[in-house]
């Protein structure tokens, strides 16, 4: 294992060396590596994630397409609402940049 690798993992909490370990020894690059150990030690937030893929899920065209006029704009207030951050993400993500 690479010495940038193993510093990655000595850095980690010790509940993650052994995945970690792994994931370097299988050849992962030092920055998917890094991006693994963040992931695995980040605050859980499964319920807002939950609700987000579950209303993600259900919106579509089909469904846009009943609501109002109003429920329309009062739709884009919401939207407008949004953090700053999550609207650069989703911004991102559309673009299909990183």
């Amino acid at each position: 294992m690479p010495f940038t690798h193993a510093g990655v993992v000595a850095a980690a909490p010790a509940e993650h060396h052994a995945v970690l370990m792994t994931l370097a020894q299988g050849g992962i690059s030092r920055a998917d590596l890094r991006a693994a150990a963040r992931l695995r030690t980040a605050p859980q937030l499964e319920a807002p994630v939950g609700r987000v893929l579950s209303l993600g899920q259900r919106l579509s065209r089909r469904l846009l397409a009943r609501l109002s006029p109003k429920d329309l704009q009062v739709l884009e207030r919401w939207l407008d609402k949004m953090p700053r951050q999550v609207r650069q993400a989703l911004e991102q993500e559309s673009t299909g940049r990183d």
